[in-house]
C-alpha cells in the first residue's frame, strides 16, 4: 500500500503542474462491476465523478448499467444505458451505447479494441446527437513490476450531427499512459490523459481547440 500512495502522489502532481502552462486540469474516477449470468451474459454497472479545475469548473456524476453477451471467446457485445447529471441542468443527459469488444492476449502483452456507437440526448433538445469511438489498449505484461502492469491507450471519438450549439464534425483525441494491478480483489487503475478536442468553423465562429490534462482512476471488479 505504501508503493500504492507514492504512485497516486506522482499522477496527482500532474494537475497543479499541467495548469501552469494555462491547460484544463481533470480528475476522472470510476467505480464499476460486471456479474456473469452465465456462459454467455453478464451484467454490469458503473459510476463515475468526474471534476475539471481552471479554465472550466464542473462536476460531472454518471451512473451506468448494462448487459454484454460474450459472442465469440474474444469479441464481446453490450448494451449500455447512462444518465449523466452536471452543475448545468441543459447539460443532463443520457446516453444509449451500444459497444463491441475484442482482446487478444499473447506471451508478453495484451491487445484490446473497443468500438461505441452512443445515442445522446440532452435535456435542452428532444433531438438526439450520434457519436462514434474506437479505442485500442495495450498492457504491457512483459514489463510488469511488482504487481504493477504498464498500459497505453489511445481512442477518437467522432460526432457525425449537431445538436443545438454542440457541433457535426467536432472530434476529440486521446492518449493515456498508466499502470494497472490487483486490489481489493478488483483491478485498479491510474493513468495520465492527454485529452484534445476540435470543433469546425462555422458562419459565426472560428475553428476551436482545446486540451486537457486529465487524472484517471478507476477500481473495477469481475464477478464470476
Amino acid at each position: 500500500m505504501r508503493r500504492l500512495g507514492w504512485v497516486l502522489q506522482c499522477f496527482l502532481l500532474v494537475i497543479p503542474l499541467s495548469s501552469a502552462h494555462g491547460d484544463d486540469s481533470q480528475l476522472w474516477t470510476a467505480l464499476g462491476a460486471e456479474k456473469k449470468l452465465d456462459d454467455k451474459f453478464s451484467v454490469l454497472g458503473e459510476f463515475n465523478y468526474r471534476q475539471s479545475k481552471d479554465v472550466n469548473d464542473f462536476v460531472v456524476m454518471s451512473n451506468r448499467l448494462g448487459v454484454g453477451y460474450k459472442a465469440i471467446d474474444t469479441v464481446k457485445l453490450a448494451y449500455i444505458f447512462e444518465s449523466r447529471t452536471t452543475d448545468s441542468s441543459k447539460n443532463n443527459e443520457v446516453r444509449n451505447i451500444f459497444q463491441i469488444t475484442q482482446e487478444n492476449k499473447f506471451e508478453h502483452f495484451k491487445l484490446g479494441f473497443r468500438g461505441r456507437w452512443e445515442l445522446r440526448r440532452f435535456a435542452d433538445s428532444p433531438a438526439y446527437m450520434n457519436r462514434f469511438r474506437l479505442l485500442a489498449k495495450v498492457d504491457l505484461n512483459v514489463l510488469k513490476f511488482y504487481d504493477w502492469t504498464p498500459l497505453v491507450s489511445t481512442e477518437m471519438k467522432h460526432i457525425s450531427n449537431g445538436v443545438g450549439s454542440r457541433q457535426a464534425g467536432s472530434q476529440e483525441y486521446r492518449v493515456q499512459v498508466g499502470l494497472s494491478r490487483p486490489l481489493l480483489g478488483g483491478k485498479f487503475e491510474i493513468a495520465y490523459m492527454d485529452r484534445r478536442t476540435t470543433k469546425p468553423s462555422t458562419p459565426t465562429t472560428p475553428k476551436s481547440e482545446e486540451k486537457y490534462h486529465v487524472v484517471v482512476t478507476s477500481l473495477k471488479f469481475d464477478l464470476d
